[in-house]
């Protein structure tokens, strides 16, 4: 597997010492000053020994993941482990690292070993050090990194190398390691971002403010659908904003804010505030005066941006910045209300079938039309062309959507199998992985309304309702997956495509599938080690 290489020089992270040392006694003090230098020389040659053994032993241990990275050829192999090594002793030389002896071949273990272990998360830009890396692998070789052809069926054969410890987070365990240190075995994890400076202040102003709107008319029958009279105090509000991807469970998120908040509070089209006649304003393109305008005369306290690319000037709003530090005192106003930042993501292929089924089909009432590529190069083709109507809704076949969407729409536009250059691709990546770094909370689609998205909801909104509440819904209401029209459908686009058309689909969106899963295992990793993650 990927290693978790240490990226900070704080004295407060671990630095992983040799387990073998640790069984090395003193000499007693009565030994002669010639017994003493023995034993001192013997002790330091056992470490040399045992810390080279290590070091090799944890290349040996990643040579057969490796070769399911690259093939069997022998020579790329050995090429791929040269680059991870010389990346290690690139890092380790940058810090000031003593050796690459202070490392320790890494474990997965449960939750249950020593109460002293915690997990750090890693700075920003080490996290989009790590992201790049994956993404500079020729999209075929990436297949083989994350385990494409391998069975889902089999939880232990999932995810390739498992550069995300997903295998371990999937079963409820926490990726961990061998080490010891006096500070208690910190050690920090390179894709795991701190979580927004002030987003636990902020979700308990929403809780609070929640609870405050229930009590007023608890007890008195049925709710009024108008905001109360009196002045909205903007500086004490939350906001929801949440990223609506289409097909990727925006109706459910939105049927679940109807059953957890007041009728005011919440847009009747699907979360989506009106402006003039349109019943979807497209929020994502008000600047932020004019949102805290339309909040100050409505009281709501969600919106869904669906369309427009995510507005990174929101995050001023909540006095963040892309980077994760705290702004300067001139860098936001104290006008409110303060934002928190929701979104869901779903499988790239498996999203793009669905909008395929839904927009092209289902929407036009009909059971054949045009094939999947034929749907995708129309669509692409109306959105090179700003000036058709329906422009907006086009970004929705965009390849590596994901990304042009929390880069501020900075990925250039690309048709199937038309890379973008690393010059094009690799400024948006990074900012949308600054971005997604900034939001409160990252729902993987399918778990949203389990027992994984309840913990989640109801820890950082304290949502306890479940069913999902909208007018024409159509779906299991009481299980929380619904849809406006047509019914649930399955969207699996391994069964639909061929092999072949499947894997171009994939490597074609080969960025949208790294941030994918990166935040399903940060998604997981907060949820199931809280209790021993320690903020940067």
């Amino acid at each position: 597997m990927m290693a978790f290489f240490p990226t900070s020089g704080s004295n407060s992270a671990a630095v992983i010492g040799n387990p073998m040392s640790r069984s090395i006694k003193k000499p007693p003090r009565r030994q002669s000053h010639d017994r003493k230098l023995l034993a001192h020389l013997f002790s330091a040659i056992l470490l040399s020994v045992f810390g080279i053994i290590g070091y090799y032993q944890y290349f040996a241990a990643n040579n057969h993941d490796a070769a399911a990275v690259v093939g069997e050829d022998e020579e790329s192999r050995q090429k791929y482990l040269n680059r991870r090594a010389g990346l290690a002793r690139k890092r380790w030389e940058e810090q000031g690292l003593p050796s690459q002896q202070q490392h320790s071949k890494r474990q997965s273990l449960s939750n249950g070993g020593s109460p002293k272990h915690r997990l750090r998360t890693a700075s920003i830009d080490t996290v989009i050090r790590y992201l790049t890396e994956l993404a500079e692998l020729p999209p075929s070789k990436l297949w083989d990194v994350l385990g494409m052809d391998d069975d889902d069926n089999d939880k232990n054969g999932q995810y390739g190398i498992d550069p995300f410890s997903l295998r371990d987070l999937e079963n409820g365990k926490c990726p961990r390691t061998t080490s010891t240190s006096k500070k208690g075995g910190e050690e920090i994890v390179e894709w795991l971002p701190p979580r927004p400076y002030n987003s636990a202040s902020i979700a308990e102003q929403y809780r609070n403010n929640m609870k405050s709107s229930s009590k007023k008319y608890e007890g008195r029958g049925k709710t009024p659908k108008q905001p109360p009279m009196g002045r909205y105090d903007a500086k004490n509000e939350v906001l929801l904003w949440y990223e609506h991807m289409s097909k990727a469970g925006g109706t459910t998120f939105c049927g679940l804010a109807n059953s957890n908040m007041m009728p005011w509070q919440v847009p009747n089209y699907h979360c989506m505030p009106r402006k003039g006649k349109l019943k979807d304003g497209r929020v994502g393109s008000w600047p932020n005066d004019e949102l805290v305008s339309y909040l100050t005369e409505n009281g709501h306290a969600i919106v869904s941006n669906e369309w427009n690319a995510f507005s990174l000037e929101k995050l001023k709003l909540s006095k963040r910045r892309l980077d994760g530090t705290a702004p300067n005192r001139g860098d936001s106003s104290d006008a409110g209300p303060r934002l928190l930042f929701l979104t869901t993501l779903r499988d790239t292929p498996d999203r793009l079938l669905s909008a395929y089924t839904f927009f092209e089909l289902t929407t036009k009432g009909r059971d054949d039309g045009p094939t999947f590529d034929q749907w995708i190069e129309r669509i692409l083709a109306r959105a090179l062309n700003e000036n058709t109507r329906r422009f907006f809704r086009s970004n929705i076949a965009r390849m590596n959507h994901v990304v042009w969407r929390f880069s501020g729409g900075a990925l250039p536009l690309r048709l199937p199998h038309d890379t973008p250059t690393e010059d094009e691709w690799k400024p948006p990546f990074k900012t949308a992985i600054q971005a997604l770094s900034q939001h409160d909370l990252i729902l993987p689609m399918d778990v949203m309304t389990k027992k994984e998205g309840k913990t989640a909801l109801s820890r950082l909104l304290g949502w306890e309702k479940f069913d999902t509440k909208g007018r024409a819904l159509k779906g299991d209401k009481e299980g929380g997956h619904v849809v406006t029209t047509g019914g649930v459908k399955n969207s699996n686009a391994r069964e639909y495509f061929r092999k072949e058309e499947y894997r171009a689909l994939w490597e074609n969106n080969w960025l949208d599938n790294i941030l994918c899963l990166w935040c399903r295992a940060v998604f997981l990793a907060r949820l199931h080690c809280d209790d021993i993650i320690v903020e940067l």
